[in-house]
């Protein structure tokens, strides 16, 4: 039987305020990966490096691929969100706001990528809320998810979820149906000078991970990154 394999990273950037851009790419090329989901990025944002920084981390690191998620919009032309980054190309599902109340507006994008050989793929990619819209969020997303298994694809989650407490019902229902690349160790990912608490996952609903990297990179940002690689 031959196995074929994708690796995945998830990196809450900050911005790229701590270091810039360089630095970030520095980190996700010790590792390579081929699917990259980044949070908290800019394009011309106020705060952090000028510029569109996903095209800019995407001429670094040798991903191609890319679609930023503009979460939040001021003055027309100042972006900030989550993106995704790729070595293969993918098409947009879809892209959609996430119910919000009390936090800043926050979006889910749901991508299918292209995989010589795995073939097709669902990747879900955002960045929950910190407080209190953080369940029904975190419950859309477990609903969204389990409809695209039920339809029979193959789904990756990737992203910061914010949530540590695992017996919160639409992590739980998560986790027991998506293989957890970390899950044998769960180490805390944030924030990255002590960390406490483990927000920022990699999912998939088949295959295996292989062990999984959380590299303690202090001065990049205020997250550690996950890296691991699926194997099917």
């Amino acid at each position: 039987m031959t196995t074929t394999h994708l690796t995945c990273m998830t990196y809450n950037i900050r911005l790229g305020i701590q270091e810039g851009i360089p630095a970030i790419a520095h980190v996700v090329n010790q590792h390579s990966p081929d699917l990259l989901a980044v949070q908290e990025i800019g394009d011309h944002w106020t705060m952090g490096p000028e510029g569109d920084s996903t095209h800019i981390l995407s001429t670094h690191i040798n991903l191609p691929h890319y679609h930023h998620v503009k979460a939040i919009t001021q003055h027309d032309n100042n972006h900030y969100g989550h993106a995704l980054l790729s070595r293969y190309p993918f098409e947009i599902k879809n892209e959609s706001t996430l119910p919000q109340d009390k936090d800043e507006p926050r979006k889910i994008l749901h991508v299918e990528l292209q995989h010589p050989e795995l073939g097709p793929l669902h990747i879900i990619s955002t960045h929950l809320s910190w407080i209190e819209d953080r369940d029904v969020q975190g419950q859309l997303l477990q609903e969204y998810a389990h409809k695209l298994i039920s339809q029979g694809h193959h789904v990756i989650i990737m992203g910061d979820l914010n949530e540590h407490e695992h017996e919160k019902p639409w992590l739980k229902a998560l986790l027991e149906t998506f293989e957890d690349a970390d899950a044998p160790q769960q180490r805390k990912t944030f924030p990255s000078k002590e960390p406490r608490i483990r927000i920022d996952y990699l999912l998939s609903s088949r295959g295996k991970w292989s062990e999984a990297l959380v590299p303690e990179e202090t001065s990049a940002s205020d997250h550690f990154p996950v890296i691991s690689t699926l194997h099917i």
